[in-house]
């Protein structure tokens, strides 16, 4: 993909195109707009998870509705420590330390299911929330660097569309799932 860029040099004007991403570059690039994905889903699942753990749990609405506080929790308070990782060791580093965050969280549910405990899910919750901070404080200031800065306005958008899009695969999943167990 590629973006015109003007220079006028002297009288005569010539048109060079450049490249979106660097060129030899797309694996970096798919990889981190993964993380887009990856983050836009787990926000997005946090909503149905309210109402599931509603159910299960027997909760009030105000009980319910502190899966989506212990996940922005996460957000809320891993942010400023994510910036001061990333200033000393790099945005590679803080995409690193965010995804074993997220997996960390993730993996965290097995024991929380395993006993049944709704504050368990609220901090695996919470660690979720920690490293899709972590992920998107790194992710969006490299993308914006990831290449010439000429082309960097078409470049944050194209990656932010996998976020929406992950928006509608998991909603799409869910109403799925719940077409299956109402039919069986």
């Amino acid at each position: 993909m590629y973006v015109s860029a003007e220079r006028a040099k002297d009288t005569d004007r010539r048109v060079t195109t450049l490249s979106i991403f660097p060129v030899g570059q797309m694996l970096i690039f798919v990889l981190v707009t993964t993380l887009f994905f990856l983050w836009g889903m787990s926000n997005n699942l946090a909503d149905i998870l309210v109402q599931q753990f509603k159910k299960s749990f027997e909760l009030s609405q105000f009980s319910a509705q502190l899966v989506q506080t212990a996940n922005f929790l996460g957000y809320f308070c891993m942010a400023i420590p994510a910036a001061l990782l990333m200033r000393r060791w790099g945005y590679k580093a803080g995409m690193v330390t965010g995804l074993i965050l997220f997996g960390g969280g993730m993996i965290l549910f097995w024991p929380a299911a395993v006993s049944g405990q709704y504050v368990l899910f609220l901090l695996a919750l919470f660690a979720v929330g920690c490293g899709a901070s972590m992920l998107e404080t790194a992710a969006n200031p490299f993308m914006a660097q990831f290449g010439s800065h000429q082309t960097s306005e078409p470049r944050i958008p194209m990656a932010l569309r996998l976020h929406l899009l992950a928006y509608v695969q998991s909603s799409l999943n869910t109403a799925h799932r719940q077409m299956a167990f109402r039919v069986t």
